[in-house]
Order: C-alpha cells, then sequence, then structure tokens
C-alpha cells in the first residue's frame, strides 16, 4: 500500500464531507415561520442547560448544534419527517417533574418533560435520524481504520482504532485500554484526523498512518490538538506502573 497523493486526499475529503457539505444550500432555506426547532436539555438546582438543538426547514433539512460542538447538517428522510409530524400529535401531559429533569423544548415553548410520549417520540426520531447520517458518513469513508505510534515520558504506545470503532492501547504486547466508540465519537474523530494529513508525519506526539478508502495517510498529532479520548486513554495508562 502506497500513501495517498495530495489529488487523493483531496478527493477523500469531498467524499467524508458530502453528506453535510451537500447541504449548505438547504440552509439558506431555513428561515421563515415553518422551520421547526427542537432543543434539548437538563434541569436542576443550579438552573437549566441546554444539551443540543435541531432547526428543522421544510423538505427535512437538519441544522444539528449545541455548545461546544459544531454544526452538522443531514437530511430527513420521508419516513422520518413522516415519523416527526407524528410524534408532534403525541400529548404532553403524561410525566411530571422531577428536581432533576431532562426535557426537550419545541419552538421556545414550555419545556417537555423527558417521559411525556411527545418527548419520547421526538427523541427516538432524533436519535435515529442522527445514527443513520453518522453511519452513512462513516460508510462513506470505506475501509477506514488509524495505527499510531504515541509517547508520554519515556514510555511507547500504541493506538489502533478499527473500523468498528474499537479504540485499542497498547504498551508492548499489553493491552492497557479498550472501548467502544460512539458513532459520533468516531465522525469527529476522522473529521480531526483528515484534517491533520498535511501535517509533516515526523512532528508531533503522535504520528502513525490513517486508512481511508483504500489510501494510506500519514498523520501527525501535537498533544492537546484534539482526539481527548485518546489523550485520556494515554494519561490514565501512564499513572499505571
Amino acid at each position: 500500500m502506497q500513501y495517498a497523493t495530495a489529488p487523493a486526499v483531496r478527493r477523500i475529503l469531498v467524499l467524508a464531507g458530502a453528506l453535510a457539505a451537500g447541504l449548505l444550500a438547504l440552509r439558506c432555506t431555513r428561515s421563515g415561520p415553518e422551520t421547526l426547532t427542537i432543543e434539548r436539555g437538563t434541569s436542576g438546582c443550579l438552573g437549566s442547560a441546554v444539551i443540543d438543538s435541531f432547526e428543522i426547514a421544510p423538505g427535512g433539512a437538519v441544522t444539528w448544534d449545541g455548545p461546544g460542538r459544531s454544526a452538522r447538517r443531514f437530511l430527513l428522510t420521508p419516513a422520518e419527517q413522516t415519523a416527526l409530524v407524528d410524534a408532534m400529535q403525541l400529548p404532553d401531559d403524561d410525566a411530571e417533574a422531577q428536581e432533576f429533569h431532562y426535557w426537550l423544548r419545541v419552538d421556545g415553548g414550555d419545556e417537555l418533560f423527558a417521559g411525556t410520549a411527545r418527548a419520547q417520540g421526538l427523541n427516538r426520531l432524533l436519535e435515529s435520524a442522527l445514527d443513520r447520517h453518522l453511519g452513512e458518513w462513516l460508510s462513506a469513508l470505506g475501509e477506514h481504520q488509524l495505527l499510531l505510534a504515541a509517547r508520554v515520558g519515556e514510555r511507547r504506545y500504541r493506538v489502533h482504532v478499527a473500523r468498528d470503532g474499537v479504540l485499542t492501547l497498547k504498551r508492548g504486547g499489553t493491552v492497557l485500554h479498550r472501548e467502544q466508540l460512539t458513532r459520533e465519537q468516531q465522525v469527529l474523530f476522522y473529521e480531526h484526523l483528515l484534517g491533520r494529513v498535511a501535517v509533516p508525519a515526523e512532528a508531533g506526539d503522535m504520528v502513525g498512518r490513517l486508512v481511508v478508502a483504500g489510501a494510506l495517510l500519514p498523520v501527525s498529532l501535537e498533544r492537546g490538538a484534539g482526539l481527548e479520548l485518546v489523550w485520556a486513554a494515554l494519561r490514565d495508562a501512564d499513572s499505571e506502573p
């Protein structure tokens, strides 16, 4: 296998971003009285906080955003748009609020406690649509995995992320940490890495190879340059004898 050329890298970036970038034009149609805004959050003794929000335009164009995250855009399928309409018709008064609770809010209205039928229906729809979108994004990458060599102090580690999203951290032949990444974690992971393929491979605290769509890309990462999951696992491993 050979390293990808610059044109190949550009093609991979276009492929991986197509599902999101292709909806940029649709975002221009979002303003208007028919746009539906759904927020998800929590409330407790210290007040309320928004976890994320969805702006859904006529035609099903969705902008998913929230504190500390970059906006993502995707399109609801016709079946998902029908499910959205059905969920909005469900009752919203069959659950009592607790001191700490999760909620949904539609178009800036009152909080819908997460236990209500309407909130549950909307939440199921949003989670299912998100999972589908993220799965399609990962499928667009084709065959993909990551192999990294990392160094913390005098210790050397190897990091592997398989296509199925399993993150494995080794020192020598010993597995120190293994976990299943969510689809959202995987997408953020690869988006960050695809933005780092132009960095010289000999620089950085972690260097290695990213395999995407049959192409071999050199990657180099500085400490603190994202991928918090990997850095956290390395910190935990380095604290062990």
